[in-house]
């Protein structure tokens, strides 16, 4: 194995940077992150259930175009509601599948240094 450097771990970053600045999945965290920060100071809930019903519904609407596009990318069909989602589907892992990607760019570029000192 070779030294890890800090010119290694920028090189890294900036891969991973580039990858998840088009990521979907990166794209939603980052949207949810911004709800959250805008709406977190919220401590009370209407009692007006309309409302709520409304608020609901707007957040099942969003899951509902999100897993549409999650089967679309998959090739399958999209579904008319949530409760059409097959139970066996799983919600992607984006920072595993990336930490994955990380590793993969660690060891190949372990691969092009032993062929350097080759």
């Amino acid at each position: 194995m070779f030294e890890i450097t800090p010119a290694l771990v920028s090189k890294l970053d900036n891969e991973h940077k580039q990858r998840i600045k088009n990521n979907v999945e990166f794209g939603y965290i980052a949207d949810d992150i911004e709800y959250f920060k805008a709406h977190h100071d919220d401590k009370s809930v209407s009692l007006v259930e309309s409302e709520r019903v409304t608020k609901q519904d707007d957040e099942d609407k969003k899951e509902l175009e999100r897993t549409n596009e999650r089967l679309q990318a998959q090739g399958l069909k999209p579904v008319k509601s949530l409760d059409d989602v097959d139970d066996k589907m799983e919600a992607p892992d984006p920072y595993l599948d990336e930490a994955v990607l990380i590793t993969l760019d660690l060891a190949h570029m372990d691969q092009i240094a032993h062929k350097k000192t080759k």
